[in-house]
């Protein structure tokens, strides 16, 4: 039944695929049906990888293990096949997987794998297909509207497909919904969970993406960093420009015009044009825009293409290590006049101005902090090692109140006391209630780790884990004008929970730009002692408070791009001037 949704376009197939998974709601079981598509590029890896100056260019790739059917991104080059060639025939189980490594050429690369579950599994790329996601269409020169059109289900279309799909299982088995099991369903209104932001002026407003931008404009920003407030908002901007052909899109005068709308003078530099890209060229453009004292340096970057995706990787760790705050634009963006928006948001947020903040604190917590961990691949052998663990406070009132990092290097899964300790220093932590937001699981001891602590501080933790992948989509329906046809499917809207138990939980946290697609809901699970009402309002709120953007992120702020300053944290890249704690602008 599913083939017949399936279609290739050129050198892309897209494939429908389901999976199913039991549930235990509030006591009754239940199963899950959930469609998804893998958009495979039918060109092997191999002959992409031939084309590429560096092969770290395929490093945050999904890729398709043909011969198993599982997915998992790739997140590290191992080495040539001909060392490894071995070590991984002894170690698959897989006929299949088995010839294939046999089959391979000795400098076939060998990647390692990350499942959306953290294992990891080393493989040549002869085992593998590319497989695309919304990051990596462009890195190959694919039509992503097109690709993206045939790509999303409709809610309408998607909730169809599930319905014939149960019926292949179980006809006529009735799928939950609020009206039978209205208990099993709630809503932030009904949980009475504020949406409300408040900007300058003390102006409090709910939460609108489309708003934002005039909120701000007429009241202001919440709080400009001291130095704005001191030097009359002016905004050195140092440029470095690496488009391959520079030209006039006018986004220089829009970012202007907005800037000067929110009550800030910016001052552009004359542009450093990078005309060879290389470590080399990249660091004597730092170097040289540094000396100049910007506030923040805009870097102008080529379209994404292969070989390319290691530019703005080294321009931000060159800004990182001279503890300059950047903004990278890729050049296809400049055209566009909707994104100077969160270009522009995204700047003052990185110079240390709140753009905006909680109206009303959470009134059950002083401190919410997300926890994650970077993982860095071991050499030669499957597994990996922990070597950074993140920490990002905020206040109950939605001001960040800082990072801690610690980057030892930690064998295992979980993270010991020692590290667990240097995250929660007494000074800030003494006899406080924190909410610990973990990205993904707690694992092994850290509970039991993070409760210690929590004693010897007099304080209260409860734990909350955020599970991004797994969950099944939830829809509303709403009655049809003509009686006769079935009810109409659209989206969700954001807050939208379906409540497993009082410790768990399926919540809608953002919505996509498109009406057009439904989104998937986080996992959410917590302390008995906290209660999933209150797991669920420390999320909501959270996701309300990106400031460098006026689309709400899927993940709270606790968490949200908290792998990419992982990554940076693994490979060496952290501010000179701070020793422990990352600054609000990375």
């Amino acid at each position: 039944m599913l083939k017949a949704e399936n279609f290739e376009m050129g050198n892309v197939r897209i494939e429908r695929r389901y999976e199913t998974r039991a549930w235990d709601i509030q006591g009754q079981p239940a199963l899950s049906i959930t469609v998804r598509s893998n958009v495979i590029l039918t060109q092997g890896f191999s002959a992409i990888a031939a084309k590429l100056d560096d092969p770290e260019s395929l490093i945050g790739t999904w890729a398709l293990v043909t011969a198993q059917d599982f997915k998992g991104k790739i997140i590290g080059i191992v080495g040539p096949l001909a060392e490894h060639r071995d070590r991984l025939f002894n170690a698959s189980q897989d006929d299949q997987v088995k010839a294939q490594i046999k089959a391979a050429v000795d400098d076939d690369i060998v990647v390692t794998l990350q499942t959306s579950f953290k294992k990891t599994y080393d493989y040549p790329l002869a085992c593998l297909q590319p497989s695309l996601d919304m990051d990596t269409l462009t890195k190959f020169d694919l039509d992503t509207y097109q690709i993206t059109q045939a790509w999303r289900f409709s809610p309408e279309n998607r909730r169809k497909l599930v319905r014939k799909i149960a019926d292949q299982i179980r006809q006529d088995q009735p799928l939950i919904n609020s009206a039978d099991h209205p208990l099993f369903f709630t809503t932030a209104a009904s949980l009475q969970i504020s949406n409300q932001i408040r900007v300058g002026n003390d102006q409090a407003f709910p939460y609108a993406e489309k708003q934002l931008m005039n909120q701000l404009r007429t009241h202001g920003i919440y709080q400009k960093a001291a130095k704005f407030s001191h030097n009359g908002g002016e905004f050195v901007i140092g440029i470095i420009d690496g488009r391959r052909r520079p030209n006039n899109t006018g986004f220089g005068q829009e970012l202007t015009k907005l800037l000067r709308s929110l009550g800030f003078n910016p001052k552009f530099l004359d542009p450093y044009r990078v005309t060879q890209i290389s470590p080399v060229t990249l660091e004597t453009a730092v170097n040289t825009v540094k000396a100049q004292n910007p506030d923040l340096i805009l870097g102008l970057l080529p379209q994404k293409r292969p070989g390319d995706g290691s530019v703005y990787g080294r321009l931000k760790a060159l800004t990182v290590g001279e503890d300059l705050p950047s903004q990278m634009v890729y050049e296809p963006t400049l055209g566009k006049k909707y994104a100077v928006n969160n270009v522009v948001l995204g700047m003052l947020a990185k110079t240390g101005n709140t753009l905006f903040t909680l109206a009303e604190p959470l009134e059950f917590t002083d401190y919410v902090v997300g926890l994650d961990v970077a993982r860095q691949v071991k050499a030669n052998q499957q597994g990996s090692m922990n070597c950074t663990a993140i920490a990002r406070v905020y206040l109950n009132t939605g001001h960040l109140f800082g990072y801690r990092i610690n980057d030892a290097p930690i064998p295992g899964e979980t993270l010991p006391l020692n590290v667990l300790e240097s995250l929660f220093p007494a000074e800030h932590f003494a006899g406080k209630r924190v909410i610990i937001h973990r990205d993904g699981l707690f694992r092994g001891a850290e509970k039991h780790h993070l409760h210690t602590i929590a004693h010897h501080l007099g304080a209260t933790f409860s734990f909350v884990e955020v599970r991004k992948s797994g969950a099944p989509r939830l829809y509303r329906e709403y009655p049809n004008p003509d009686p006769h046809q079935p009810r109409s499917v659209v989206q969700p809207q954001k807050g939208d929970c379906l409540i497993l138990s009082n410790t768990a939980a399926l919540m809608v946290s953002s919505l996509p730009p498109s009406s057009g697609v439904t989104p998937q809901p986080l996992h959410i699970r917590c302390d008995p002692a906290l209660g999933i009402e209150r797991a669920i309002h420390s999320i909501f709120a959270l996701t309300l408070l990106h400031n460098g953007s006026v689309k709400s992120p899927r993940l709270p702020v606790s968490l949200h791009y908290s792998d990419k300053i992982g990554s940076l944290a693994l490979k060496g890249i952290k501010p000179k001037s701070l020793d422990g704690v990352l600054p609000f602008w990375l």
